[in-house]
């Protein structure tokens, strides 16, 4: 979309235009943050004129350990004013970061070998309006990013990556998609496709995330799906294989306002590359319903198994509940996380985990308010 377009290519010009001011008064390993505004000198009054910015915020810092670049950070928050008065200002952000794989483990999950220093430079802008149709979203997150080995004959490309994380619905006629998700990436050691949305039809609210590849730690995994490991007995270091999910919450029973009975499942399935190879799947199921018109309620069990080629086995049950006053929306409470995101409605919630492990156990037992 031409908004996404044009603010995108205006941050990345204001932060290429504050690159050689923050580098040149950061050195090794300082760690910096300044607020420019009206006056200051001509790369940052450029910048801030190109993007009709009243102040912009950037921070900057490098982490050297040796002769190696761990970690560096640049990035710039600008604060753009209202059109119409009395209307608060938006805020977008722009960043470059240069991560070593010794500091993200990712030499570790893919055995790179000795000598070889990659590096994951990524160019990434937060918070950026866009518009889909009529539909209006945020992209909270949009970044490329390259692979890099940094060889003794030169800088070679090794990798590309890219994704985008948004908030907000995308309307369609029949249908609404919320908070989709997506991440890519190809290269000589990683390559990897997943993607993840919510969406309503009608009064049934659904979620969908899946992810195939091999990846050298589980950042990405993370960020796309968060909570995958809830569904997932990750492994150490790393990724490969494929798993995909689903829930769905379904109203059965509605009278409006004053009773609003459903029903929920959770289904999914996962495959991870050995040795051993280990297969899994998922099922749950649970129910939701709203009583006169402020108070909420959902509960909720699922039950997950896997077994691997060496014959170790893993069963783990969890149940968990939650309750709120106010506006509340349970059938999209999937989650004890969803169900505390639901900001017009104060909840309190109640957890149990347990399983069989090398042995059975209680793995958690939590309770917690308000929220």
């Amino acid at each position: 979309p031409a908004p996404f377009v044009k603010a995108f290519l205006a941050e990345r010009k204001a932060l290429y235009l504050l690159l050689n001011p923050i580098f040149d008064r950061s050195g090794d390993g300082l760690h910096l943050h300044i607020t420019l505004s009206a006056g200051d000198h001509h790369p940052v009054s450029q910048a801030r004129h190109f993007i009709h910015a009243d102040e912009l915020n950037v921070d900057g810092f490098a982490v050297i350990a040796g002769n190696e670049l761990e970690r560096a950070h640049v990035g710039a928050e600008f604060e753009i004013p209202s059109s119409t008065e009395g209307e608060p200002g938006k805020s977008f952000g722009a960043a470059i970061d240069a991560v070593s794989w010794s500091a993200n483990n990712k030499d570790e999950g893919c055995d790179v070998a000795v000598g070889e220093s990659r590096l994951d430079v990524t160019i990434s802008a937060t918070n950026i309006p866009a518009t889909f149709g009529t539909s209006q979203i945020t992209m909270k997150k949009v970044y490329l990013g390259f692979t890099l080995d940094q060889a003794a004959e030169g800088i070679a490309p090794k990798g590309v990556f890219g994704g985008l994380q948004t908030q907000g619905e995308i309307g369609f006629t029949e249908f609404i998609i919320y908070d989709p998700g997506f991440a890519a990436g190809f290269g000589d050691k990683e390559i990897y496709i997943g993607a993840r949305a919510g969406a309503v039809f009608s009064t049934i609210a659904a979620e969908l995330a899946f992810f195939a590849g091999k990846t050298c730690n589980q950042d990405i995994l993370l960020e796309l799906d968060p909570t995958v490991a809830q569904f997932i007995p990750l492994p150490a270091n790393g990724f490969a294989g494929v798993y995909a999910r689903g829930a769905a919450s379904i109203p059965v029973y509605s009278n409006g306002c004053p009773l609003t009975l459903g029903v929920a499942a959770d289904i999914g399935g996962w495959i991870l590359a050995g040795p051993p190879t280990t297969i899994g799947g998922i099922v749950g199921g649970g129910a939701f319903g709203k009583v006169g018109c402020v108070g909420a309620l959902r509960g909720q069990l699922r039950a997950l198994g896997s077994i691997n080629t060496d014959g170790d086995m893993v069963f783990v049950g969890e149940g968990f509940g939650a309750a709120g006053v106010g506006l509340c929306e349970p059938a999209g409470w999937t989650s004890i996380e969803r169900s505390r995101a639901d900001t017009l409605c104060a909840t309190a919630d109640a957890r149990i985990q347990a399983g069989y492990v090398n042995g059975w156990s209680l793995i958690d037992l939590d309770l917690s308010a308000v929220h």
